[in-house]
């Protein structure tokens, strides 16, 4: 199969896709259910030095059997868990063939392995605590969900970070000056919380304060920036969201506490990843290379509608949010880093937008390289949700290791045309950010053998982009192979 993104990505996912897009609501398929799919992009960047861990994404039920053939030097493959673990001496490309069965089917791809200096982080997966009920941020609740992804095929699609974004810490520290959970809600602590979730295939992230206190008055991370890094590299927490809440907006001062954070997370024993999440005020995307982070949040916190009526922090919503992030994820692209717009609301109990939008959102953020985190309770997930959530191609696409910025065609009548190089082929996204349905078209690209349909999961023909009709806030997503 010629694909422009990897040929891991399978089709049976997608065309149920299509059915639950035009046909009243089916029993779909399971993630954790049928032949075993590949979900990976075309490219995945390793960093020189520095040893690296991959668990290869699939859905369908767990496979039985894998083969990894032409791994580079230094690196190994642990059939028994899908993981690939090693570090890389020197900077190189490799086509690295990866093959999956179990009792129902099989799937095979190349895959490229590119191993460099310079930074290429993938933008996270996982789930946000941020809809819980205050009082459910607690350590039952998040091992329930953890269990709760691992059942659904989250965590074998990728889905594996499980970020507490506060109430987990008390507002005073111990007599050694460290920051402390609180014992009502995490009686074991934050390490065995990591433990437990290291045992599932998951990570921890936790969320800090640049200021002595948080906005609900729980302990931050301002001048005791060392104690904490240290901390948090024994507890095992693997993804740091550092909020800057409570602290002067004034962007020199804001660099400077989070580069004092940032440094000493990267001097910690365990480096995780530092997320910048002041909302784009003092603008982090012009010094957040500078302080060590991976990636920085462009935008306030996205609420579950469609477009705010005048944009603020209490107002800001999906297409807010991808316009926003979509002026400057340049910068982020140009150092090999993550521009974020905040979470992913597809399946949100609020149920604020409706099935077309929070389709869009998804297309929206895959197009941009943003993390997929999203916000819904995974205990209670609808098929529908699942499926969209494992889509093969949106994560292939926004996995995918190419760094160049999405071209902007504006048109009367409410389109946009979104366009995106990826390592091999050509993403575009037709968008109607209007209140009317429209026709549009777009342009076929020469030298193009190929044009999946990602949105409606089938090949179509060149005529077919004459006239593409969009819903009120729909998309379509093309693939140019």
């Amino acid at each position: 199969m010629t694909r422009m993104i990897s040929p891991c990505c399978g089709r049976w996912l997608c065309s149920l896709l299509l059915v639950l897009l035009v046909c009243a609501p089916l029993s779909a398929i399971h993630p954790t259910e049928g032949s075993p799919r590949i979900l990976l992009p075309n490219r995945t960047i390793a960093p020189i030095g520095k040893e690296w861990s991959f668990r290869i994404p699939y859905v369908g039920a767990a496979p039985t059997h894998w083969k990894v053939k032409r791994l580079p030097e230094g690196f190994s493959f642990d059939a028994s868990e899908g993981v690939i673990r090693g570090t890389a001496s020197t900077r190189a490309i490799f086509e690295v063939e990866i093959s999956v069965a179990n009792a129902l089917g099989a799937d095979s791809c190349v895959w490229q392995l590119e191993t460099s200096r310079y930074n290429g982080m993938a933008p996270v997966m996982g789930w946000s605590t941020r809809g819980l009920k205050d009082a459910d941020i607690n350590e039952k609740t998040i091992l329930d969900v953890a269990d709760a992804m691992q059942r659904a095929g989250l965590v074998a699609a990728g889905y594996r970070y499980v970020i507490i974004e506060s109430r987990w810490q008390t507002s005073k520290r111990d007599k050694e000056g460290r920051i402390t959970a609180d014992p009502q809600r995490f009686p074991q602590g934050i390490k065995y919380l990591a433990d437990e979730l290291r045992n599932r295939g998951m990570k921890l992230g936790l969320s800090s304060n640049a200021s002595p206190l948080n906005v609900h008055g729980l302990a931050g991370s301002f001048e005791n920036e060392a104690i904490d890094a240290a901390t948090f590299a024994d507890w095992g927490v693997d993804y740091i969201k550092y909020d800057y809440c409570c602290s002067p907006p004034v962007p020199i001062v804001a660099r400077q506490r989070y580069g004092a954070m940032g440094r000493a997370l990267a001097a910690s024993e365990r480096p995780p990843l530092f997320s910048i999440c002041e909302w784009g005020e003092l603008q982090p995307w012009n010094w957040g290379e500078t302080v060590n982070a991976g990636s920085w949040r462009t935008t306030f916190d996205i609420r579950d509608k469609w477009k705010a009526t005048k944009y603020s922090k209490r107002d800001n919503g999906i297409w807010d949010a991808a316009e926003m992030n979509l002026r400057y994820a340049s910068y982020a692209n140009r150092h090999r880093l993550v521009s974020d717009p905040d979470l992913l609301l597809v399946g949100s109990s609020t149920n604020g937008c409706t099935p077309e939008e929070y389709y869009t959102q998804l297309q929206m953020w895959a197009l941009m390289r943003a993390p997929l985190v999203f916000v819904a309770d995974p205990r209670s997930l609808s098929p529908e949700t699942l499926s969209l959530l494992t889509h093969p191609d949106l994560i292939a696409i926004d996995q995918d290791a190419s760094f160049y910025n999405i071209t902007e065609e504006r048109r009367d009548d409410g389109v946009r045309i979104w366009t995106r190089r990826l390592t091999k082929g050509t993403a575009v996204l037709a968008l109607n950010v209007g209140d009317s349905p429209t026709l549009t078209s777009i342009d076929f690209r020469p030298g193009s053998t190929a044009i999946w349909d990602a949105t409606r999961a089938v090949y179509i023909a060149p005529q077919d982009l004459e006239r593409i009709a969009l819903p009120p806030h729909a998309a379509r997503l093309f693939l140019f192979e």
